[in-house]
């Protein structure tokens, strides 16, 4: 059976700066790719009636914006085999689909953090398998708009035997801080974080002391 391979784009606002340019470099070299495009609550007009490349899938959600929430709705309609998520502030650099499948156990990302034993994936990227997902469950909508429900999934699924584990793709994150403008983000980040401890019963510590790399 051949496996399948979908790329998930959760965009927030920034259509014609990150989101279509995300999407048409992705086409450029994987022009049959499917792709599904999560309105996450954008209240700008071109997310209402752009002029979409042929193929792309739009989903809604609700405008009470969740990073977590927009994960979830893509990745169950996007019901592949792997499936890339995104944010929409990306640029694809290359063909990508030969670098799949690989071991379903494995949760992967282009950017590894840790502290002390917690090791997780920023949430940029993500490759996550459908037995990972339908093993790990989706990811918690409680973390409030984003923050920290990257380091929950990594914990969860580390538990349940998945590896946490770097993997060059041909993606370059620009940075746009598309998420982190929107309104009450850093208050929200801070309510993330202490769930995100009480939940795990564990202590974080401050972002300057974790170690960070890149695949």
């Amino acid at each position: 059976m051949t496996s399948t391979l979908a790329v998930v784009i959760v965009g927030v606002d920034g259509w014609k700066e990150y989101t279509l340019p995300a999407i048409q470099s992705i086409l450029v070299y994987e022009p049959d790719m499917p792709i599904v495009l999560v309105d996450a609550g954008s209240k700008s007009p071109y997310y209402r009636k752009p002029d979409y490349p042929e193929g792309i899938r739009c989903l809604l959600i609700d405008p009470s914006f969740s990073y977590a929430g927009a994960i979830n709705a893509g990745l169950a309609e996007a019901d592949a085999d792997w499936t890339i998520v995104l944010n929409n502030d990306v640029l694809c650099d290359g063909p990508f689909a030969k670098l799949f499948p690989i071991d379903p156990r494995l949760l992967c990302g282009m950017q590894v953090i840790e502290f002390g034993d917690l090791r997780w994936l920023g949430g940029w990227i993500y490759a996550i398998s459908r037995e990972c997902w339908e093993l790990v469950g989706p990811f918690d909508e409680q973390f409030e708009v984003c923050g920290f429900e990257d380091l929950d999934y990594c914990i969860r699924a580390r538990a349940l035997g998945f590896s946490v584990v770097p993997r060059k793709m041909p993606f370059s994150h620009l940075w746009g801080r598309t998420r982190w403008g929107l309104p009450g983000y850093n208050e929200a980040r801070d309510r993330n974080q202490k769930k995100v401890s009480a939940k795990h019963g564990i202590s974080i510590g401050e972002s300057w002391m974790w170690r960070v790399s890149e695949a």
